[in-house]
Order: structure tokens, then sequence, then C-alpha cells
């Protein structure tokens, strides 16, 4: 990574490997790579920021179109240095965020349209920016910091279609208001196909349509900036041709014009703060919050695109830190937000200029032109400057417009045209707060298809741990139906909770039909749901399990509630679901407890197959092949009472004897691993400590009477 390759370089203790490094950089065929990509790097990003500086100071802030050069070319030197030197990815290029650009004309369109005297606009703006780029920093910090870089993968893929696709748009229209020098009005379209405004905007049109009909056909590193010199070539070859000097081509609003004097670029000064109006700044938050998620996004779609691109791992959360810092340090000097560049990223890899090398080149080349002064951009040819930035609208519009509808499902790709036409018709942030709306009913849609149950289970073919007689077993076996088990699943809100209402009443019509009564009873008498695998309810949730109470308490049958956290038991309890001494909502610690209770209650309540507790010779009548051995064997056993939650043995205690139920119940438990977790329960007639008695080692499990429980001892004497 890029920041081990500069710490390296400035550990003392590694100066031979330090040199080393160097060598190998310094090689012509890594250090040639590297000077080629750097300089098509610098001369793509010296253009495209000048574009994108001309978009965002166009109207009437344009007089300001200088110092907005200049802090965008400040801008992309600090971003390329700090990316270059610290990213996670050798070779990371950034520059001037072409997203925020976008947004930032809309600012600037706002502000130049209100009543503000023109330096308090202009001073109102450079703040907007600053702020801008400082929120950005810290939000995309703070991002990196708590680690949540995985976020961009929860957000709906053609909502971000939709909000690029909407990017688009901005550019395109930055594009024509760039080569117009205006803002594009209906005023100003009705006069678009007039010979004077024609020349302006149909030589822009025609590069940028050229330009991306080769791009869509040949994908080479060269193509684009060997187009912007035929560009600007073809350009003064034409004034050649028609004798038009530079002064009339100006004068036409053919060339960019700057100031003959003064710096591109002067530290913001303390005295414009009384110029700033601090409330039109304010009723723009909403737009500087845009920027900030449109290049968080930006970032992660980039770097995951980087990925996928160079088969190579990169630190999402390290990425938004770097980037971060970058833009924090921007703020310091009154620049743009920006960001880091795909494309060029990817460049780096294909030449195998895998190193800081191409990033700190270009950063020196932009750094360089800053002192050619306002006269070396007085050159530049509006349509090139705006043919470029409408050659990356077209990128984005056709990407997100017409290609996704191939690799699109056609619901998608209607949220993408959503948003775009929204962008188009209302404006950009009205489509994001679409692209948001729309982001959350996918989420609830797709979220409410994943099924609330996950397992539902019978009473008849699922039965608890707990040892019982055959008899029992039989009678379980044969009026099981009575218990019905759902083990939910997922974050239950009330869409899901509501089709767990639905589940239940099926239960208790499928229990009537089942019925053999007259009176249309149903068959179902407890419900347990298993909450194990759920991570919360919201207060609607809670609300309709109020609403399954009641339909318990109609058809008379009972909610048995498992593995509750202390969330959703408090939740249930504020509704009224759960209550103290409830007799049809009733609380268990876990799934298998819960259905030995709905067996002990249903064995109960069948009058002529009650449990009963035989006595002992006639439980041990099956063990021997003649009924008199059983007397015989009965003097060696010893009798042992136990009250209610007494201990038996524990845990690593010596095997010396078993023991045999002859009435109550005994539960087995074990430890480890710090939790404790219960095995199985044992009633009348089952053995207790046999294994661990006949192999002669310590018991494996803790034994605890369940109730008054009467044993017979058959100690190892």
């Amino acid at each position: 990574m890029s920041w081990r390759f500069v710490s390296r370089f400035m550990t003392k203790t590694s100066i031979g490997s330090s040199v080393a490094l160097w060598r190998r950089e310094l090689r012509p065929d890594r250090l040639f790579p590297s000077l080629i990509i750097g300089c098509v790097s610098g001369i793509l990003g010296i253009i495209t920021t000048v574009s994108l500086a001309t978009l965002i100071f166009s109207g009437d802030l344009a007089r300001d179109l200088t110092a907005g050069i200049g802090i965008a070319l400040v801008s992309s030197v600090i971003v390329r240095v700090i990316l270059a030197l610290f990213s996670s990815y050798d070779g990371a290029i950034a520059n001037v965020d072409k997203r925020g650009a976008a947004v930032l004309s809309m600012i600037a369109l706002s502000i130049s349209q209100s009543p503000l005297s023109p330096d308090s606009a202009s001073a109102t703006f450079f703040a907007v920016i600053v702020l801008t780029s400082l929120l950005t920093g810290l939000f995309l910090y703070l991002l990196g910091r708590l680690r949540l870089g995985d976020l961009i993968r929860f957000i709906p893929f053609p909502v971000i279609g939709g909000f690029l696709a909407g990017t688009g748009w901005l550019l395109g229209l930055g594009a024509f208001q760039a080569m117009l020098n205006e803002p594009l009005t209906l005023a100003v379209l009705s006069t678009l196909l007039q010979p004077d405004r024609l020349l302006r905007w149909l030589p822009g049109v025609v590069f940028a349509a050229v330009l991306f009909a080769i791009l869509r056909r040949v994908n080479h590193y060269l193509i684009l900036p060997l187009g912007l010199l035929v560009g600007i070539g073809l350009f003064y070859g034409a004034l050649w041709l028609t004798q038009t000097s530079l002064t009339e081509a100006s004068n036409q609003g053919l060339l960019l014009t700057l100031p003959a004097t003064g710096q591109l670029w002067q530290p913001p000064q303390l005295q414009q703060l009384s110029q700033i109006s601090f409330g039109t700044v304010i009723e723009h938050l909403g737009s500087m919050a845009t920027i900030a998620l449109l290049t968080s996004t930006a970032l992660l779609l980039n770097a995951v695109s980087l990925e996928l691109a160079t088969e190579r791992v990169v630190d999402l959360n390290h990425e938004l830190r770097v980037l971060g810092i970058a833009n924090g340090v921007i703020s310091l000097f009154g620049g743009v937000v920006s960001c880091n560049t795909l494309s060029e990223s990817v460049l780096t890899h294909r030449v195998g200029a895998k190193s800081p090398l191409p990033g700190l080149m270009a950063a020196a080349m932009i750094g360089a032109v800053l002192l050619f002064g306002p006269a070396f951009f007085s050159v530049f040819p509006r349509a090139v400057v705006g043919g470029l930035l409408l050659l990356l609208a077209l990128e984005l519009l056709v990407e997100w417009g017409v290609d996704a509808r191939r690799k699109l499902p056609l619901a998608d790709y209607g949220i993408v045209l959503a948003i775009l036409v929204t962008s188009a018709t209302v404006g950009f942030l009205e489509a994001v707060a679409v692209g948001l709306a729309i982001a959350l009913v996918l989420f609830v849609l797709n979220y409410s298809r994943t099924p609330v149950i996950r397992h539902s289970l019978s009473g008849a073919t699922h039965q608890s741990h707990a040892a019982r007689p055959a008899t029992q077993l039989q009678l379980l076996r044969q009026e099981g139906e009575q218990i019905v088990v759902f083990v939910l699943q997922g974050f239950l809100f009330f869409g899901t909770a509501n089709r767990l209402l639905d589940q239940v009443q099926l239960a208790v019509q499928q229990g009537k039909a089942d019925s053999d009564e007259d009176d249309d009873s149903s068959t179902l008498s407890f419900v347990v749901l298993d909450f194990r695998l759920t991570h919360g309810i919201d207060p609607s949730a809670a609300v309709s399990f109020l609403k399954l109470k009641q339909l318990a308490q109609r058809q008379a049958f009972r909610l048995v509630f498992t593995d509750l956290s202390p969330v959703t038991r408090r939740q249930l309890q504020q509704v009224g679901c759960l209550k103290p001494d409830d007799s049809v909502c009733i609380e268990a610690p876990d799934r298998d407890r819960a259905l030995q209770w709905c067996e002990d209650q249903l064995l109960e309540t069948i009058p002529v197959r009650r449990r009963r507790s035989l006595p002992l010779p006639l439980q041990l009548e099956d063990l021997f092949a003649h009924p008199d051995h059983v007397l015989t064997f009965m003097r060696y056993l010893e009798e042992e009472d136990l009250d209610t939650g007494e201990t038996l043995f524990t845990q690593g205690e010596a095997g010396s004897a078993m023991y045999f139920i002859e009435m109550g119940e005994v539960t087995l438990w074990v430890t480890g691993k710090g939790r404790t977790r219960r095995l199985q329960s044992l009633g009348d007639g089952n053995l207790v400590g046999v294994i661990d008695f006949y192999l002669d080692v310590p018991y494996r499990s803790s034994a605890v009477a369940d109730a008054l429980t009467t044993l017979q001892c058959l100690s190892r004497a």
C-alpha cells in the first residue's frame, strides 16, 4: 500500500531498503510508465479542473472565475498528493469531484439570483465552498473511523444509478452554461439557433459526441488527452482559416475570459467574513449534505470498481479516512470537494505504474500551471471546456439511462428513470429525496418478502428432550397436533408480524377441520413462538402480538414465548401481551422447556389417560427376565428424597452411584464455554447417571430436581 511505501522511506532503520525501493522505482521499466501516466493525468487534471471550475463559477459569479480556477487547482494538487502517498491502493489518482461541482453550480446560481450585493454574494459562495469541503471531510472521516464503509452495499443499486444519472443531467446543463457563459434558461433556449449562439455551443457538442463515440469503441488511456489536443488544434485552425484574432474570439465568447493580472489562488481573507450572509449559507446546508453523501457514495463505488478492475483488495474504511483528511486540508485553503477518480487509477494499474509517482508528478504539473497565472487559461476554447463537461455528462447519462436497461430488471430501470426525470423536471435535491424514499420502500418490500417463520413444527413429530415412558410418548404422537411451534427470524415489524397472525389463524382453521367435535372447536391448544433467531420488534409488531393474544382468548389456546430478549420482553409487557400470572401468554426460557411444559399440560388434560406413578417393582419388571429378580434387586437400593431445586449430583463429581426415578422429575444440566445449558428432563421410571456409573468416570452433567422427587440409589458398594 502507498502509505506503507512512504513509511518505509521515512523509517531510519530501513535506509537500505528505502534506497532499494527508490532504485526499483527509478528503473526505466517502472519510471517511464509512471512519467507517461503522470503527464497524461496532469493534462487531464488541468483541463478537467478548469472545466469544473467554469461549471461552478458561471452566470453572475463568472467574475470570480479566476479565483475559482485557482482554488480548484489547489484542491487538485492537495488531494492528489495525499491520496498518492496514503491511499491503500498504489497509484491512486484523485481530482475535484464532478458530482460535487454539479451541485455547487446549482448553489452558485441560487446565490447569484438572490438580492445580495456582488461582493456579499461572492463571499457567501466561497464560504459555502469552504464549509462544504469541511463538512464532507468530517463526514468521510467519521464513516471511516466508525468502520461504516460497507454501508454503500446497503444502498439499492438502482438508486445509486439514478443519482449518477441525475448528476449527468446536471453536468450536461453545466456544459451548456460553460459554453454560453450564462445560465440555460427558457429564454436562452429559444435563442440557441441564432448564429452567434450556435457558434458557441455546436462545436462543443460535436467535439463531445465524436470523442464519446470513439471512447465507446476504443478504450485507450491516450485517446482522451490526444482528443483534447486535437480539439484545441482544430479550434485554432478554424480561427486561422477565418482570420479571426484572439481578441475577436474572446469578444464573441469563444474563449475563457479571465483578468490578465492577479494571482490564480489567494488565501481566504478574514475581512471577507463581514460580507458573508450566514443565513444564506444555512439555507444551503441540505445541498452541502447532498454533496457529502454523493462524494462518499462515489468514493466507495470507485473503490469497489477498482477492486474488480485490478483484482486487488481496497480498504474502504482507510480510503474514507484518507479522503476525509484530504478534504479537511482542502477546506483550510478554501478549496473544492475532491474525490478519487476510477479511470486514471485503473490506468496506473494497466501500464504497471504501481507507485505514488504518477499522482505526485501530476500534482507537480498542476502546481506548476498555477505559476503561469490567468493568461495561461485565456487561450482555452470554451467549446473544448464545455465539450469535456458534456463528455462526462454523456458517459453518465448513457451508462445509466441507456445501457442500464440491458443490465437491470424493468422495475429497477424504472427507478433510475424516475430519479433522472425528477432531476430534470423538479430539481436535484428533490431527486435525492425521491431516491431516499425509493430506497426506504425497496427495503420494506424486500424485507417483507423474507418469511418471518423459518420453521413450522408440530408437537406430534417434534417433542422435547424430556425422557418419558413409552405410553406417554405414544400419547404425544397421537395428540401432539395440538401443539404448534413457529420458529421466527429477522426483525419483526407490522407487516411481518401480521403474516404471523395469518399463519396462526390458518393453524386454528386447520385444527377446526381436524376436530371431530360438533361445536366447531379447534384441536389447537398451544402455540409456541421461538424468538431465538429474531433481532427485535418494533412497536407496531408488538400491537400485532396483542391481537394474537386476543385471538388465543377467543379460540381457547395458549401462547408460549421463548428466548425473549430483554427489549422484546419489555415491549410485549408494555402493550399488555405479557402480564404476571397470565393464563393465556406464558414465557419459557427456551423452546425445549416450552415444549416440555406444553406436553405436560397436554398429558394432564387427557382424563382417561392421566399420568400415574407406578410402584417401583412394576417400573423395574421390564428390566429383568423374571419378576422374582426384581424383589431381590430392590434390597440393594436405598431411597432418597429431593425437594424442588435440590441438587442430586454436580458435574465433575465421582460417578459413584446410579439412580432410579420412582416419582418426580430430574433435569440434567451441563456447563461449558462459560454457559450452562439444559440437556434433558427425566421423569418416572427413568435412570440417572447410568453411563458415568458404569464407566466409573466423573459425572458429565449436574442433576437437579424440578419437583418433589423420590429416587432409588444403587451405590457402587
